[in-house]
């Protein structure tokens, strides 16, 4: 994979998807090459250090599934995994919470936002009213920090909750 640290990307060209089974090698191949920086907000990036493809293998099998109400996502560049999330169910009424992260060189470059947008739409479209968004799960969405800024047309129709985030 090319080092796009420096480089702009065509962010229209980073497809939001559910994973597939054939999703398997590059997004381990992403998970392996950023679990070091996964792990600073989320415990996958410490597990993902230590997987061989088997264990990912099991894990793309349950992403896959999508088991309501879990859902998984992808966000590919050039036929590339560079970043993975999960709309999850949340501490609140009508509420999911999306948990998230993005290839450490892809950061900076539109990507988290493009994932964040992507997925509140479609939890909306599904129906939810509220939504926590974070690369971090762990301190759940006890206290909400603010409104999110970036969905203000949204916000009038229903609250969106964004914690602590790396965009």
């Amino acid at each position: 994979m090319q080092d796009v640290r420096e480089n702009k990307i065509k962010l229209d060209q980073v497809e939001i998807r559910k994973f597939v089974l054939s999703d398997l090698n590059t997004f381990a191949e992403a998970a392996k090459r950023n679990a070091d920086h996964i792990s600073k907000y989320l415990i996958d990036g410490k597990l993902y250090k230590a997987f061989t493809i088997h264990e990912f293998a099991i894990v793309m099998r349950e992403y896959v599934k999508n088991k309501y109400p879990y859902q998984y996502f992808g966000a590919f560049y050039q036929g590339n995994c560079i970043g993975s999330a999960v709309l999850c169910p949340a501490g609140f009424e009508f509420g999911i919470q999306m948990i998230y992260w993005v290839d450490e060189n892809y950061q900076n470059k539109g990507v988290a936002t493009k994932f964040v947008n992507t997925l509140t739409d479609l939890a909306f479209k599904q129906g939810y009213w509220q939504l926590g968004c974070s690369p971090d799960g762990r301190d759940g969405f006890r206290q909400p920090h603010s409104v999110c800024p970036s969905r203000p047309r949204l916000c009038s129709v229903s609250r969106i909750t964004c914690l602590d985030t790396h965009w």
